[in-house]
């Protein structure tokens, strides 16, 4: 990726300018203290380096309730918000164990390596009906065509939501991930978010009444018996779940996809010439998820005073790992301004690094994997309209807001 004059300072950390090309800021802010305080946001400090990620991200002084960073701005005892925050906080993501532990056991049942091993003839299957819209075009944007709707029907089905409601969940997970995307989020935006979640909360609840009565959907299966067990979950957290499946299982993975694309198009003609080379594509993708890592930051709350090589974070304030910046970092990734398909001992953190990596990062990479061979295999010799990329304006995500590619056909 192009980087910034020696001669210009780097943009301020959550800039337009900074989100565009983060990794001159990431380099900058990671030369100084371990744990840093962020001047632009109050109350938050920042992890940049890949060391200090891995070793704090596992500290039992932080929790994964982030609720209040969220609703920090505003409060979320207000009545308009009370609900909205309620349903976050039955949320896998801002759960802390044993709670957390006990759930994430039985939902690795719908997730596990041998679930989603048999889930590739469905992906591809996806991936082809969409490359078969394309019709007879040759100009395609293939963010709008491609990444996007690979990724939602691909959850939609698993959860068993109708067809004819995927377009309307793509806009109300937008409308939450433009609220939580943004580290100064606006009572305006929350409002459309609460009113996206209260949305899809009827959308999925509808659909496990469906399931009830008849469903051979192995994930549903898997969601129902959190009721059925010992303490078991109550059905609004049911709902919960269901939520942040439908809304983490697409969000981050079309930026993936679409990244992949971006990155093999414009740094690895090699890729495009070994598309059928299998353990290629499964070393590119891992390269993607580091070299532009779809989430860029994940957030922890301070629950006692922590000290760490100097640098005390008192309670209450929230600390966030710079995920983008981890996975720059020269003191672990050698030339890692480079973007290697075929770089050793790759070891990320793009999925985070704690007992809360990414319940679905085994599905996004299996999606990444069969949309890349998919499309070159059908477009060898695909070309992108702009090597000038516009990056999503959300500093949580790094996803491009467009891609349009040149096709012709192999």
């Amino acid at each position: 990726m192009s980087a910034n004059s020696h001669n210009d300072r780097p943009a301020p950390l959550f800039s337009p300018a900074c989100i565009q090309n983060p990794y001159p800021t990431y380099r900058e802010h990671a030369t100084g203290a371990p744990v840093q305080r962020l001047s632009a946001l109050p109350h938050t400090w920042g992890v940049f380096r890949h060391q200090v990620f891995a070793t704090l991200i596992r500290d039992r002084r932080l929790s994964s309730d982030r609720t209040a960073e969220l609703f920090r701005s505003y409060d979320p005892h207000l009545a308009e918000f009370r609900d909205f925050h309620g349903h976050l906080k039955q949320w896998l993501l801002f759960l802390d164990s044993p709670e957390h532990a006990r759930l994430r056991r039985k939902l690795n049942a719908g997730f596990s390596p041998s679930a989603i091993q048999l889930l590739r003839p469905r992906v591809a299957e996806v991936a082809q009906d969409l490359i078969g819209e394309f019709g007879d075009a040759t100009d395609v944007d293939l963010m709008c065509s491609f990444a996007h709707p690979l990724p939602v029907r691909v959850i939609c089905r698993l959860l068993g939501i109708p067809m004819a409601l995927y377009l309307r969940c793509v806009k109300l997970s937008d409308d939450f991930a433009a609220w939580f995307a943004d580290p100064r989020r606006s009572a305006v935006t929350a409002r459309t978010a609460a009113a996206a979640v209260l949305e899809l909360t009827e959308v999925v609840a509808e659909t496990i009444r469906t399931a009830e009565s008849s469903s051979d959907n192995e994930l549903m299966r898997v969601l129902l018996e959190l009721e059925r067990e010992p303490n078991a979950v109550s059905r609004e957290a049911l709902h919960a779940q269901c939520v942040l499946l439908l809304i983490a299982g697409h969000e981050t993975t079309r930026g993936l996809i679409g990244n992949a694309i971006y990155l093999v198009l414009t740094q690895a003609p090699e890729v495009v010439r070994a598309f059928d080379d299998e353990a290629l594509l499964r070393s590119t993708v891992e390269e993607v998820l580091r070299f532009e890592s779809p989430i860029q930051t994940i957030g922890r709350t301070v629950v006692e005073d922590m000290q760490y090589e100097q640098v005390t974070v008192p309670a209450g304030e929230s600390l966030f790992f710079m995920i983008g910046a981890a996975n720059r970092d020269p003191g672990q990734f050698p030339d890692p301004d480079r973007f290697d398909p075929r770089r050793p001992h790759n070891r990320h953190l793009a999925f985070g690094g704690d007992d809360h990596v990414c319940l679905g990062s085994t599905l996004a990479r299996m999606e990444a994997q069969v949309a890349l061979r998919s499309l070159l295999w059908r477009f060898p010799k695909a070309l992108l309209r702009s090597a000038s990329p516009e990056w999503y304006p959300g500093f949580r995500l790094r996803a491009l807001r467009s891609l349009h590619v040149q096709l012709e056909p192999n």
